[in-house]
Order: C-alpha cells, then sequence, then structure tokens
C-alpha cells in the first residue's frame, strides 16, 4: 500500500473510529496534496477526508485545501436537496398509499456520524412494477419531475433541484447471479414504524442487496472505499441473524466475497493481519475507485478470452438487450435498432465521453494477457 492510500484510509479511521492521526501524516507536500485529493474525489470520500483533515490539523497546500473545501460545501448543499426530495416523494408515495421501500444511501446515511458525509448521486426507492404508470402521472403532475430513462430494472427521473431519482422495480438485472434471490426481497420486508405503506428490508436481506451491489461493482471494473465502510456501517447499525444471513449468501454465491470485504474492512479500520489475497483485493480497490478504472474494465471484459479486434467491434456494436437497456422503446419496435444505434454513435461526440472511449480503446490495444488472467484469477478467488 503506497502512502496516500495509508494517509487517506489513516483519515477516514480519524472520523470513523476515533484514531489519532500520526504526526507524520499531517504535513503534505504539493504533490502528496494533490494525489491525496485526487484519491479521494476518485473514490467519492473527498468531502469526508476534508472534514478530517481540518478537525485533525492536516497542513495542505492552499489549492489543495480550497479544493477540498468546494468539494466539502458541495456535499452539505447537495445533502440537503436529496433529503428534501426524499421527504416530498416519501410523503408523496405514503398519500397515495403506494407501497415502497428507501434503498442504499437513503438508508446507509443515516449511519454515519453525520447524514451529509454519506450523498450519492441519486435517491433509490423500490417499488412493485404495476404502479410506476401512476408514479410517473404523479411525478411529473405534482412534483414537476422530468422522466428519464426507463431501464431493465428501474426508472429515471429528474428534479427541478437537479437531483436524480431511480425507481427500482427490480432490485438488479435478471442476468445477474444474484436476482433469483433478490426477486423475494418484498418477502424479507416489514412496514417501518409509524407508517402504513413505507416498509423496511430485513437486516440479512440488506446486507446481501448491498454485497450483491458491491460485487457487480467489482466485476466491472472494481467498486471504492466508500462501499467499504457502508458495509462495515451497516453490519454494526442493524440486527440481523448470522445464520440467515449466510443462508441467503450461500444462495447468491456471495460467501467468500463477504468474508473477504470484512478482511478487508478489519485490514484498513483496525489494522489486523492481511494474508496475500486481501491485499490484492485491497489493492484492486484503492487503485480503481467507486466505479472502478479503465485497466481494470477492459482486463475483465477480455476475461472469455476475446480478440482485441472483437472486443473493439462488440463495443460499437452492442447487444440488443444493453442498447434495450437505454433505449426501452425497441423492447415493442426493433425495427429502431439501428436508428438508436447510431443515436449512441453520436452521443460520443461529446467531449466527455469521447475521450472516456479514446481512453478505453487505448487501454484495449495495450492490455497484456497477464493482467487478463490476474483479473480473472482476482474474481474466481473472491466466488465471483
Amino acid at each position: 500500500m503506497d502512502r496516500i492510500s495509508e494517509i487517506c484510509l489513516a483519515l477516514l479511521r480519524f472520523v470513523f473510529t476515533g484514531e489519532a492521526l500520526s504526526e507524520e501524516y499531517k504535513c503534505l507536500s504539493n504533490e502528496e496534496g494533490k494525489y491525496l485529493y485526487a484519491m479521494a474525489k476518485r473514490h467519492d470520500i473527498a468531502h469526508i477526508v476534508a472534514f478530517a483533515a481540518d478537525k485533525a490539523g492536516v497542513k495542505l497546500p492552499d489549492e489543495v485545501k480550497c479544493a477540498f473545501r468546494k468539494l466539502r460545501m458541495a456535499a452539505f448543499y447537495r445533502s440537503g436537496i436529496l433529503a428534501e426530495e426524499q421527504r416530498k416523494i416519501e410523503e408523496l408515495l405514503e398519500k397515495q398509499q403506494i407501497k415502497f421501500i428507501p434503498l442504499k444511501g437513503a438508508v446507509i446515511k443515516k449511519f454515519y456520524p453525520e447524514e451529509w458525509m454519506r450523498i450519492g448521486s441519486d435517491i433509490d426507492i423500490l417499488v412493485h412494477e404495476e404502479d410506476l404508470p401512476l408514479i410517473e402521472k404523479l411525478f411529473t403532475e405534482e412534483l414537476s419531475y422530468k422522466i428519464g430513462i426507463k431501464g431493465n430494472h428501474d426508472m429515471g427521473f429528474e428534479t427541478p433541484s437537479g437531483a436524480h431519482i431511480e425507481m427500482h422495480y427490480r432490485l438488479i438485472s435478471k442476468e445477474d447471479v444474484t436476482s433469483t434471490v433478490l426477486e423475494d426481497v418484498w418477502s424479507y420486508t416489514v412496514l417501518k414504524e409509524n407508517m402504513k405503506y413505507q416498509y423496511e428490508i430485513s437486516g440479512e436481506m440488506f446486507m446481501f442487496y448491498h454485497l450483491a451491489h458491491m460485487s457487480k461493482h467489482f466485476k466491472h471494473g472494481g467498486c471504492g472505499i466508500r462501499f467499504f465502510i457502508d458495509l462495515w456501517l451497516i453490519e454494526k447499525n442493524i440486527e440481523y441473524d448470522k445464520g440467515k444471513l449466510y443462508e441467503i449468501l450461500g444462495r447468491g454465491s456471495l460467501i467468500k466475497f463477504y468474508e473477504k470485504s470484512k478482511n478487508i474492512i478489519d485490514y484498513w479500520m483496525f489494522g489486523k493481519g492481511a494474508d496475500e489475497l486481501t491485499k490484492e483485493a485491497s489493492e484492486y480497490v484503492l487503485v480503481g475507485g467507486i466505479y472502478g478504472n479503465t485497466e481494470h474494465h477492459v482486463a475483465l471484459k477480455h476475461r472469455k478470452k476475446m480478440r482485441k479486434v472483437n472486443y473493439l467491434l462488440k463495443r460499437i456494436f452492442v447487444k440488443r438487450k444493453t442498447l434495450a437497456y437505454f433505449y426501452p422503446k425497441i423492447n415493442k419496435y426493433p425495427i429502431l435498432i439501428p436508428y438508436y444505434e447510431v443515436k449512441r454513435w453520436l452521443g460520443f461526440l461529446n467531449k466527455e465521453k469521447f475521450d472516456r472511449v479514446k481512453r478505453e480503446v487505448s487501454v484495449n490495444m495495450k492490455v497484456k494477457r497477464e493482467d487478463v488472467e490476474k483479473a480473472k484469477m482476482l474474481m474466481e478467488k473472491l466466488g465471483i
């Protein structure tokens, strides 16, 4: 583990465990400050690191300190927006007698020292698919939301305040190995106290869902530090039956992944010894960030011994079900596939998307067989 990763994790321990920060981590060079900022931002924890650095008396270069301060203030602001939108949605669904379950950050934020520390990119809520037409009508007419994309397990909305809402009617796509367990999620719910239509998922199923979401990110290039902090705080703050948890984990083939995730948490947060697999998985996470990185993503895509040219062709001409995820009209009108394929290509004219695709193509042409085998072996060892 490099020095910047050590500093980042030490600052997180300062916040979450109260461990004093070592003096050697309190004075950073300009280059180290920039690397710390880049790493924290990549893992979507820059606002927490900024808070910790300020409280622990870390001396940062002015430029880095200013950048951290901006992200911290943005986190406060966004936290307020998401909390208000969540309140409005929950009140509306309750009033209209629509059953719903808040998911992910909407629940996990309550386990953090302060809720603004756990901000996400959106608000996730589970509903029954048959209620979506009414929800669409209510959201557009009463809340002035704009309709986004309906995917294979959720429907998106954009709020006037700039927040993104995902109304899930399935917790994960049917192609995922964990979907058979998650399809039965409503059987693991109870009504929230003093509510008539808001439900809560049992502790065992909530943990399983979090791990299923983690593993999905892991298999597509990596998941960030925040996923592990979430898992640690979930386990600390909810009631669950260990036997029931392992029964569900076994059905979803996630026992190895769960146990190794706990090993990583112990390694990072409590300085416990780590075996080679724990260190390898830890490095994979630290290098990748919240959504992984291009190198990991490409290497994992090559696991099926795909030729580099074939990989490029599959990225240019995506499968029908992948295209339908972004353009659901294809399911009803397959004749529109060529139109939406071209529309997808035109989207790459956006500079940010173009740069990302350009980098992916470059990495694809340079990917080494040993990197592919290494990624493949890591996933197999983790049971995913």
